[in-house]
């Protein structure tokens, strides 16, 4: 075989040697492109003749000076880990697309009161009705009782260019991530109140911790603070406890969300309206869901 058609044959095996790897390494969890290099070098060591082609790598079309920019995106220490590359708006959004247009499709196929007795309401849709049977979490001897807002108005969203941006839509959905949990959230806005209704949540805090890796039951949710700025709102508290055990703070700049768990139930609204006067702490986001299930951009 003539040095010609040796190096011709040379550089298919190698390319394809390159593609294998690349292949392999997408299904290991991103081997990087270095360690590729490092092992096309061992074959450059096996005989002059592959020592004299390996040579010939950095001209013209043989050219791989490129893989070593490749390494530092892949690999290198300023680099963006794989990991927090996919865990983007756009992925995210890929994830839940299917079961956020199904959300969409529920709440625009069915009457506001057929959604609220679906979430444990049962009122009429008439807004005074709905603010009257928010007063109270349904004890006498509640401590939380004083802390419920019965006429929310959503100030947060009414204010906001993002959320505002249908003005003729009384029924919103959103989906609002923060940390590891991710919620669904159908907003009635009405022309003198507005009701907050959780129809998804995954808590998931820790993937070894049974207990806070559950999901939330839909339900209504009860106002606290109620701000141009922020609104606070919390799940119903259970019988046995003195506060609710979830609480969910929207900012209207950047579409900031946080969320908080206290599984025992003991943590006053108080507490989490103070952390509200401090802005967002998680880097949480929430968007408004189109009817095909994405994002409203």
């Amino acid at each position: 075989m003539n040095r010609s058609l040796f190096l011709k044959v040379f550089k298919h095996l190698i390319l394809t040697l390159l593609l294998i790897f690349c292949l392999v390494s997408q299904n290991a969890n991103a081997v990087p492109i270095g360690g590729i290099s490092k092992i096309l070098k061992g074959i450059f060591k096996k005989g002059d003749d592959v020592i004299d082609a390996g040579k010939n790598l950095g001209n013209k079309s043989d050219d791989f000076s490129g893989i070593n920019k490749s390494e530092d995106l892949l690999g290198g220490p300023n680099s963006t880990s794989l990991e927090k590359q996919l865990d983007n708006i756009n992925n995210l959004e890929i994830v839940n697309q299917a079961g956020n247009s199904n959300i969409h499709s529920y709440s625009a196929s069915n009457k506001i009161g057929k959604i609220l007795k679906d979430h444990g309401v049962d009122v009429s849709e008439n807004a005074a009705d709905l603010a009257d049977n928010f007063l109270k979490d349904g004890s006498t001897d509640s401590s939380f009782n004083p802390f419920i807002n019965p006429f929310w108005y959503a100030r947060f969203l009414r204010v906001s260019n993002y959320y505002n941006r249908n003005k003729e839509e009384k029924k919103k959905n959103l989906f609002c991530k923060s940390d590891k949990s991710n919620f669904n959230f159908i907003l009635i806005v009405q022309e003198k109140a507005a009701v907050a209704l959780l129809t998804h949540g995954d808590t998931l805090k820790d993937a070894l911790d049974d207990i806070n890796n559950k999901k939330i039951i839909k339900q209504r949710l009860h106002a606290i603070e109620d701000l141009d700025s922020y609104s606070v709102l919390s799940t119903q508290k259970k019988q046995n406890q003195n506060f609710p055990q979830h609480y969910f703070i929207f900012y209207k700049e950047q579409q900031g969300f946080d969320y908080y768990n206290f599984p025992t139930g003991t943590e006053s609204p108080e507490t989490i309206s103070y952390y509200a006067t401090k802005g967002p702490k998680q880097n949480g986001k929430c968007h408004l869901i189109t009817k095909d299930g994405k994002f409203l951009s």
